[in-house]
């Protein structure tokens, strides 16, 4: 890519000096508090990333930040300026987990703010006076999804967790003097409570306590290992109100599973899901590959899309059906975009687990996506040419094992879909019809990515005819 300026006065044009060739991204163009213009620059395949300062009228660039990850490189660091314009928080991954750090236009690290093996969130606020940060951080010891409240210094100095209690917290309050906090607590099956914390790190009072026989039972929390045995996977298992561990139930993966994406929170779990009314058990599962965890947990599935990621899926259904209550003959998948490929893959692949599944508007061969996406998470099908192949959900291989296992499938697609190209339905089609596979389909001629009116019945119907949860 090539950036130029044209000055409406002088009617001069002038082209921005970013260096490099043309295999390379050139975006978010923008000012600085102080007027200064900056621009980010990427390689093709976003591993590298610079924040340039460009001087308009010689063309000339100067480096302000740099990052470099293996894997992939955000594209759009955090930078938070302070009320100089001149000095900024920076978003850095360079540790191996989000942090902040202070550096300034002229490309100078101050100093790292914060630190630790935990990534950090929200920053909640900056005191630039008495010179505080407060920023959300997943550091507790028990859940690495439990978020806390944590203060430091710009300099650095004095980082403290402020919120002990090692549950997830949230809506926070703190005192206009910064020395107590109020928060929430909870957990999917923990009632939310509220604390009373100082922001030296200690809990001062309970303010609102709830009962934990109050809780309604509608969420488990489990763990299982991943199948390299580096990481504790979490799920989430969703029940009826009416759940009753005496009977059997058909069981749902409702999913997402796309890089860097959250899966389900943290919050407590008062209602049942649509689903559970319909007496089916829902399954999330935070796979490798999704946020809030370490950049080596993000990266994991790094060319290897479709492969890792439902691979964890596939694993907590194996782990659920060990209960008695969860019956491991019923067991279906579904999810839209990336969701919808992973459903796909998840019944192709591993047929042993699921039944049937959904594939909403999915990807189905990631030579049919587009580069940017594709190649940051995938690289190219040059330098990745198995890691195209395995991730390819039309492959010989995956379907022969659906058909041998009498799996079935719901393929629904919008025909003027400009986000997942139609193809991507058609091509799966092709080759379930030419290994004489069955499968159900439904195209939308109006809709988009997001489907037309009455595909959630469809799914609905495909679902309860061959899941049947009315024989729990």
């Amino acid at each position: 890519a090539e950036l130029y300026v044209y000055d409406l006065a002088s009617k001069k044009t002038t082209r921005i000096d970013a260096g490099g060739g043309r295999e390379e991204y050139l975006f978010h163009v923008r000012a600085a508090p102080n007027g200064e213009m900056l621009v980010n620059w990427t390689d093709r395949l976003q591993q590298h990333l610079k924040v340039l300062k460009m001087d308009l009228d010689t063309g000339k660039c100067a480096l302000v930040a740099e990052e470099r990850q293996k894997t992939w490189q955000s594209n759009k660091p955090g930078m938070r300026f302070l009320k100089d314009g001149h000095r900024f928080i920076w978003t850095t991954e360079k540790s191996g987990y989000t942090h902040y750090e202070l550096r300034d236009l002229d490309g100078k690290l101050h100093n790292a703010i914060t630190k630790g093996e935990f990534p950090c969130g929200r920053i909640q606020f900056v005191d630039e006076e008495n010179g505080m940060v407060g920023f959300e951080a997943n550091s507790s010891s028990k859940n690495p999804y439990f978020a806390q409240y944590h203060m430091a210094r710009l300099d650095g100095s004095a980082q403290r967790r402020v919120t002990t209690t090692d549950l997830h917290h949230s809506r926070y309050n703190l005192s206009t003097d910064k020395k107590w906090l109020i928060a929430q607590y909870e957990a999917p099956n923990t009632p939310p409570s509220t604390a009373l914390y100082s922001t030296k790190g200690k809990l001062a009072a309970t303010l609102g306590k709830a009962d934990p026989k109050s809780a309604a039972n509608l969420a488990d929390m489990f763990t299982f290992k991943s199948n390299d045995g580096k990481y504790d996977i979490y799920g989430l298992l969703l029940k009826p109100s009416d759940f009753d561990p005496s009977k059997s139930y058909p069981i749902i993966n409702s999913l997402y599973g796309g890089p860097g994406s959250g899966e389900f929170g943290m919050s407590y779990v008062s209602r049942p899901r649509g689903e559970n009314n319909r007496g089916y058990l829902i399954m999330k599962v935070k796979n490798r590959g999704t946020g809030g965890r370490s950049k080596a947990f993000l990266g994991a599935a790094y060319e290897r899309l479709g492969d890792i990621d439902i691979q964890d899926h596939a694993d907590g259904i194996r782990h659920l059906r060990k209960r008695s209550y969860v019956d491991g003959d019923r067991v279906g998948i579904v999810g839209g975009s990336y969701g919808g490929y992973m459903s796909a893959m998840g019944v192709l692949k591993h047929p042993d687990a699921y039944t049937c599944a959904v594939n909403r508007s999915g990807v189905t061969d990631w030579r049919h996506y587009d580069t940017i996406y594709t190649e940051r998470y995938m690289s190219t099908p040059q330098l990745n040419p198995s890691g195209y192949d395995i991730g390819r959900a039309t492959k010989d291989e995956y379907i022969a094992n659906f058909k041998e296992h009498g799996r079935h499938i719901l393929i629904m697609h919008g025909m003027v879909d400009d986000n997942v190209h139609p193809t991507n339905a058609f091509q799966l089609i092709n080759a379930l019809d030419k290994a004489s596979a069955d499968y159900e389909s439904r195209f939308f001629p109006n809709s988009g990515h997001g489907l037309g009116r009455g595909s959630s019945k469809t799914q609905q119907e495909f679902f309860d005819r061959i899941l049947k949860p009315e024989q729990n």
